[in-house]
């Protein structure tokens, strides 16, 4: 069984995977932000540990990352919110125009 532990920010939606897939795509660094636990105990049916009583672990930072951890000075705004600022109302007409396409409100 492989345990893969994803931190992200709180406003990211953990129950929604695209949102989480937004935040490893955007604010995770794999050389800075990830930890890999080795000879951790095993589940002792696990047909992936290699001898049923170890295997690792991997903790993923999907976090906004501080500048004195590597990150920017600024992060940039989302497109998203780029667009909403500059032409207000733009998401509603696009959900009226395309519902089948645009089926529910994101959160990031």
């Amino acid at each position: 069984m492989v345990v893969v532990v994803v931190v992200v920010d709180d406003d990211i939606d953990i129950l929604n995977s695209a949102a989480v897939r937004f935040a490893l795509g955007s604010r995770w660094q794999p050389v800075t932000a990830t930890e890999i636990l080795k000879n951790k105990r095993a589940f002792a049916l696990d047909p992936g540990s290699p001898d049923r009583k170890t295997t690792s672990k991997a903790i993923i930072d999907a976090t906004r990352q501080w500048p004195e951890g590597g990150g920017p000075a600024d992060y940039q705004e989302l497109n998203r919110t780029v667009l909403e600022r500059a032409v207000p109302g733009v998401i509603e007409r696009a959900r009226a125009k395309w519902p089948e396409r645009l089926l529910r409100k994101r959160r990031f």
